[in-house]
């Protein structure tokens, strides 16, 4: 689903589900890469799915309680708060998802061709908490 469709499941008040599909792909990541990834992979791309599931789930757990605490936060907050963690984690975990399995995918070069991605990504998740904790401390 594009980032920009993002906003029909928000008025349809499923960003509850949203950030329980972010934490659930966590979880099987995570799995998947300490049963299946860990001895094919090299300690450095291990170590780079490592941070993105931890990434991921620490985002989305923030991400369900945004949802769960939606009319206590303005709906703009809200909404640029959901699709700057979604881009955050599309972005930051996804870039690192490819990087961690780039060899087992013969592209061993693919960290110098999306090496801005995973930065742009966690800049999103920087600019979701700056944005909150503005908006906290203006109440």
């Amino acid at each position: 689903m594009p980032l920009w469709e993002l906003r029909k499941l928000i008025k349809m008040n499923k960003t509850a589900a949203l950030a329980s599909l972010y934490i659930l792909m966590a979880v099987g990541l995570g799995a998947w890469g300490a049963h299946t990834l860990k001895p094919k992979i090299e300690l450095n791309d291990f170590d780079n799915l490592q941070t993105a599931i931890k990434y991921q789930f620490i985002h989305g757990l923030a991400l369900l309680i945004l949802s769960l605490n939606k009319d206590k936060i303005k709906r703009n907050i809200f909404i640029l708060s959901t699709i700057l963690l979604s881009a955050g984690i599309l972005l930051f975990c996804g870039s690192l998802y490819l990087l961690s399995v780039k060899h087992l995918m013969g592209i061993p070069e693919l960290a110098k061709k999306i090496w801005f991605v995973t930065p742009l990504g966690g800049l999103c998740f920087m600019a979701t908490w700056l944005i909150l904790i503005i908006s906290f401390l203006k109440k």
